[in-house]
């Protein structure tokens, strides 16, 4: 007779939250950056020849390590005065016919725990507020 798992072994979303939570609490320590700053991009998706679908994307283990977030074109940062953020990548109207309603950064932020979401757009203002600190790339450098 098999029994039910206990409530302490459910993984459900808000366990999932907490343990990215945790990791990046964890690794934030370990850094202890003072006036240097980090970036972690998920990835890209990769079109396949003669066709519309891109190959399946996964997204690099360093970011969905930390993030909780899987999706591709998002970008996982960190700078000790400001936290975690992450910056997700907002769906065309064109593109949300074939793929679905986009989530948003406040969805995203609420689904990863992160200390903020914003739209990818806003990265280029992120790293240029950053001109001349050390900013270390973990990951893919696409």
């Amino acid at each position: 007779m098999r029994s039910s798992p206990s409530p302490s072994s459910e993984v459900t979303d808000e366990s999932l939250r907490e343990a990215a939570r945790n990791r990046r609490h964890a690794l934030a320590k370990t850094w202890d950056l003072r006036d240097e700053a980090v970036v972690i991009p998920a990835g890209l998706e990769i079109p396949q020849p003669g066709g519309d679908l891109p190959h399946p994307f996964y997204a690099h283990p360093d970011h969905r390590y930390l993030a909780g977030s899987a999706e591709p074109k998002r970008v996982l940062t960190f700078d000790p005065e400001e936290g975690w953020r992450l910056f997700t990548y907002t769906q065309t109207l064109d593109e949300r016919v074939w793929t679905g309603d986009t989530t948003t950064p406040y969805d995203v932020q609420g689904q990863t725990g992160v200390d903020q979401a914003t739209d990818l757009g806003e990265l280029k203002v992120w790293l240029e507020a950053r001109r001349g600190k050390k900013i270390a790339l973990l990951g893919n450098d696409d």
